[in-house]
């Protein structure tokens, strides 16, 4: 079983701003890594409705990912506005943020 992690955002941040972020966050590990590296090796899930973003930790290439996507929302809109929970289990690849 692998390491995923299970944000959860306020209902005042704009979810389509998280999307724009998670996809910064899918760039750069695709710049550093290769597309095909991320596709294959990635595995993430944005919840619009719930306001909810899953990753999956479990290969090295998703922790980058992880590590991108939470420094980036810190950095645009602050520690307190998510919250993070490590969880185990696995998640099914999700190609694209949209």
């Amino acid at each position: 079983m692998g390491t995923q992690y299970q944000y959860s955002f306020d209902h005042q941040i704009d979810i389509d701003a998280v999307r724009a972020t998670l996809s910064l966050a899918t760039l750069g590990v695709s710049s550093l890594r290769g597309e095909t590296v991320l596709q294959l090796d990635a595995a993430f899930r944005l919840n619009l409705d719930a306001h909810t973003c899953m990753i999956d930790g479990t290969t090295e290439v998703g922790a980058e990912l992880n590590r991108l996507f939470h420094g980036f929302l810190t950095q645009e809109f602050g520690a307190r506005s998510f919250s993070v929970v490590r969880l185990h289990g696995g998640l099914e690849p999700a190609r694209s943020a949209a």
